[in-house]
């Protein structure tokens, strides 16, 4: 798929599952692990990150145009930006065998990224 497909592939399918902003029934964190699971689900998360870590392998261009279908949206993974934007990629940098096991896109997806992380490291 070229960059402008998967651009309006990614800004449909974010209309129809991004949250409206300001809601406020619910827990917050419940409500951005069922995001986060529909994220994964549909190949969002861990665009870049190679197949053998739970990403998608796909490249940087499919990063930049799912960035710009989402410039206007306000995604509810903010609790999980720091395991998504520093654990993951330093793992995938890495590439250490234990973390590898944990899958770090699915687990991400499961919301419990460093915790997972983490049992892997007792396991080794």
């Amino acid at each position: 798929m070229n960059p402008a497909d998967y651009q309006r592939a990614a800004r449909d399918w974010l209309e129809r599952n991004v949250p409206s902003e300001g809601r406020a029934d619910g827990d917050p964190i419940a409500q951005a692990k069922d995001f986060m699971a529909r994220f994964y689900d549909a190949g969002y998360s861990g665009i870049t990150w190679p197949e053998r870590w739970g990403g998608q392998g796909l490249t940087q261009e499919e990063e930049r145009a799912f960035a710009a279908a989402a410039r206007d949206f306000t995604l509810p993974i903010y609790v999980f930006s720091i395991g998504l934007g520093m654990t993951g990629p330093t793992l995938v940098d890495r590439d250490r065998r234990p973390a590898r096991a944990v899958r770090p896109a699915a687990a991400a997806r499961r919301g419990d990224l460093v915790p997972a992380l983490l049992r892997a490291r007792g396991r080794q």
